[in-house]
């Protein structure tokens, strides 16, 4: 059987209406959160973005007192 090519028409409605295609992740160290991976795509007018974060909402407190005062 012998491959036809896609007519612009056909490619449009199967990439969302548009020609555009494009795709990156990023890794994302912070102090909002320990390690965040993001990932956006987008095909045309259809987009799609996913954040996955690990140890978000942590706080970490080292007992340090910078105030501390001897006492007589």
């Amino acid at each position: 059987m012998k491959q036809q090519e896609l007519t612009k028409e056909e490619k449009a409605t199967i990439n969302g209406g548009g020609d555009s295609f494009s795709s990156g992740t990023g890794l994302t160290i912070g102090t909002d959160s320990l390690l965040a991976l993001n990932h956006t795509w987008s095909s045309g007018d259809k987009r799609s973005s996913h954040t996955l974060e690990v140890g978000k909402g942590i706080n970490i407190d080292l007992g340090g007192n910078a105030d501390r005062a001897e006492g007589n």
